[in-house]
């Protein structure tokens, strides 16, 4: 359960007035303790700032938190205030800024004519310029406002497909190198998720071998494209149901690289929340990578955790992410034996027909060792699922402790390698049961790009009265 407030939020430094000329960028901040860790909201003359576009929620270690606000502009200029709150009480601070005008040109240096879209920050598209209200939906530098089939070739054919995205392979028109682009389609509601995501991967906490790095974003109409490292191996359980002969030295193999790039992670802060098997693939041999950060967060307390607003597959989620309870590295770690469950035995722990089982079964972490399925596996690794699918987060094994159990060390190699698992089978359908569940789920898109200069495009579908795709 989590841990009751002992604490309410207490500025130990209060927000401090701010002087800025317009179209730079400024940062106000203040340190605020509490227990468990305060949640924030920001207030410009008493509206409330939503963290999107030009604002950011900014939160760092020593109980520091912030608010960026990228290009100022006149009508920023105002009172800002900072609530702190939690279940033992809140508190606030204020400050105000002002916005000075940007310096006028001199007189003796002419206009010069507007030139080409800069290759990486928006400009004001040619619609707006008309009159058109058309503005950018994501406002971030680094993204490029142009349609990225002018640079890349991308192929018809898809590697994945999600909730909200499609990926294709995509090979640069300039020197043939290959990637993979995610496609994520966003609306007004979905938009939050395409920033998210963008704003995760630019991250330099997630530079790991084990992560996928981010190369290029473009941005059209309806579409976030990110041009990313291409990972051409299969998925986990697509790949190991492939094999001839699994052992638990594979498994362990395959858990152990889950583990060591979960550690960077959490260490920094960050939590995946969506460690179901089609977002984990090998990148070469044994060595795994884990994909798509939709739902990725960072945590700035990893005790207290965080509630989030996302929920992947229900049967893979840990309790406190299907009852809204905030979310803590140990909820990965939760999904990790989940995985590793399902790795020794070929069948799911909470597989169940009647979704609000699946639920009921979670929440009351009502699971256990198939009797047929789980005979010859050893007891080191059921001990290592059994440390992690506890109901409390602060109880389980977290990733660096994992990497320390006896079942990962070497002197257990033996017991693994003689240990022969004999549910390739299973697998095969468990995978193929899951890649059907997510597939009615699937996002639908044209996958037609205009940039925002050009007239929106007009699906199909829309001719028969149908929403637009």
């Amino acid at each position: 359960m989590p841990r009751k407030p002992t604490k309410a939020p207490k500025f130990k430094e209060s927000l401090k007035n701010a002087k800025v000329t317009a179209g730079s960028t400024v940062i106000i901040d203040c340190v605020c303790e509490g227990e468990p860790e305060p949640d924030v909201d920001w207030f410009k003359d008493g509206t409330l700032i939503k963290d999107e576009e030009r604002f950011r929620y900014l939160y760092e270690k020593g109980d520091i938190i912030g608010l960026e606000i990228k290009k100022t502009i006149i009508q920023d200029e105002g009172e800002y205030k900072c609530v702190a709150f939690n279940q033992s009480g809140k508190a606030e601070c204020k400050c105000e800024i002002l916005v000075d005008a940007p310096k006028a040109p001199e007189p003796a240096k002419p206009t010069p004519a507007p030139a080409a879209a800069p290759a990486k920050r928006f400009t004001m598209p040619a619609a707006a310029k008309k009159g058109k209200k058309n503005k950018m939906p994501i406002e971030r530098d680094g993204i490029i406002p142009e349609n990225p089939e002018k640079y890349y070739d991308l192929d018809e054919d898809e590697i994945g497909r999600g909730k909200f995205a499609v990926v294709k392979k995509a090979t640069s028109k300039k020197d043939g190198k290959v990637y993979a682009a995610k496609i994520i389609k966003f609306d007004s509601d979905s938009l939050k998720f395409a920033i998210r995501e963008y704003d995760m991967m630019l991250l330099d906490k997630m530079k790991h071998a084990g992560l996928v790095q981010l190369h290029e974003a473009y941005l059209v109409q309806k579409y976030l494209i990110l041009i990313m490292d291409y990972c051409e191996g299969k998925t986990l359980l697509d790949f190991v149901a492939s094999k001839h002969s699994l052992t638990e030295e594979d498994v362990a193999t395959y858990i152990r690289g889950l583990c060591e790039i979960l550690a960077h992670m959490h260490s920094n802060n960050i939590v995946h929340l969506d460690l179901r098997p089609t977002n984990i693939r090998f990148k070469s041999g044994r060595e795994i990578q884990i994909l798509d950060y939709n739902s990725a967060r960072t945590v700035a307390n990893k005790k207290a955790g965080a509630v989030v607003d996302v929920i992947g597959d229900t049967e893979f989620c840990a309790p406190e992410m299907l009852s809204f309870d905030p979310v803590l590295p140990a909820s990965d770690m939760w999904t990790v034996a989940i995985n590793m469950y399902i790795l020794l035995s070929g069948i799911s722990p909470f597989f169940n027909e009647d979704e609000d089982k699946v639920v009921a079964n979670v929440q009351q972490v009502k699971w256990k060792f198939d009797s047929d399925a789980f005979a010859s596996v050893t007891s080191e690794a059921k001990e290592f699922i059994k440390k992690c699918l506890v109901r409390a987060p602060e109880m389980r094994l977290t990733a660096e402790a994992a990497l320390k159990h006896p079942y990962l060390q070497p002197e257990y190699a033996s017991a693994r390698k003689n240990s022969k698992l004999n549910c390739l089978d299973l697998m095969r359908e468990t995978d193929e049961r899951l890649y059907s569940e997510e597939e009615e789920e699937y996002i639908e898109a044209s996958l037609v790009f205009r940039t925002f200069d050009e007239e929106e495009y007009e699906s199909p579908e829309d001719d028969d009265d149908e929403e637009e795709e």
